[in-house]
């Protein structure tokens, strides 16, 4: 992941209004469901075909059946949308929890390469804000990361919004543009 551009958090533009909603990428979305669904596939492959065998049935297939349930709680967990407010970044889950991140707890703003080479925002996270994120996770401290990507359909609209520039140009005219701007 090679970092395109990055704004200190005490260097972002002010808001014109209370609060600001982006909304996630759809194909995060669907590449999620298509992997929580494809434990089923395998246990329909597996359990079906074996009714009508004479050694009996699969039942082992099941173990697929109930990755389906754990992979779907993941699935739940996954933002559906970002709103930008004064104080920070409220994120809201497909199952309706909000986290709230404050500025305080940011350190810096990027936009960094994603998948297939789309700029794609990244909140870094203070080392003070970590550290309580750890301590609220309990037993799953290894869980906590030092920021959070936010795959968003209007990246563009949010990188102008919080000064990071344009973001609709193509990664390698971005290296090229940060290039010329270091020298």
């Amino acid at each position: 992941m090679s970092l395109l551009r990055t704004i200190a958090v005490n260097d972002l533009p002010p808001m014109s209004m209370p609060e600001k909603q982006y909304s996630m990428c759809k194909f995060a979305l669907i590449m999620v469901i298509s992997q929580a669904l494809g434990p089923i596939g395998t246990f329909s492959g597996i359990f079906f075909p074996s009714l009508s065998n004479d050694s009996g049935p699969r039942w082992w297939a099941f173990c697929f059946f109930g990755t389906f349930f754990g992979q779907l709680g993941w699935l739940m967990t996954m933002p559906k949308m970002v709103t930008r407010t004064r104080d920070g970044f409220k994120i809201t889950r497909l199952s309706g929890a909000i986290d709230t991140i404050p500025l305080a707890g940011i350190e810096a703003l990027m936009l960094v390469q994603g998948c297939c080479g789309k700029p794609v925002p990244r909140l870094k996270f203070t080392k003070e804000y970590i550290d309580m994120r750890k301590q609220y996770a309990g037993w799953c401290r290894g869980c906590v990361k030092s920021g959070m990507n936010l795959p968003l359909d209007s990246v563009a609209e949010f990188a102008l919004d919080h000064g990071l520039g344009p973001a609709n140009l193509s990664v390698r005219m971005l290296e090229v543009a940060n290039a010329a701007n270091q020298v």
